[in-house]
């Protein structure tokens, strides 16, 4: 299974009406915070399997806008998400 982290703006549409059908009342109680194994820092995040991709959805532009240097990073490991809770 291929893994995705993306910043909500950024999901495809599809995925985007999937999770509003999935979570017809928001996603803020289903919020992982997860920490950046890179940085170090935490961030709050949506775990959300669709078609046979695992997307790790960062939320910090859900109701915001977009940091500019967002992009998105690529995994084929099934170790690559740190979850802490």
């Amino acid at each position: 299974m291929k893994k995705v982290i993306i910043s909500y703006k950024r999901l495809p549409v599809i995925v985007r009406k999937a999770i509003k059908s999935a979570f017809p009342l928001g996603i803020e109680n289903e919020l992982q915070s997860i920490k950046n194994v890179i940085t170090g820092k935490f961030f709050e995040g949506l775990i959300y399997e669709f078609d046979n991709i695992t997307y790790l959805i960062k939320t910090d532009d859900y109701n915001h806008s977009v940091d500019s240097n967002d992009s998105d990073i690529l995994f084929d490991n099934e170790d690559s998400f740190n979850e802490e809770y």
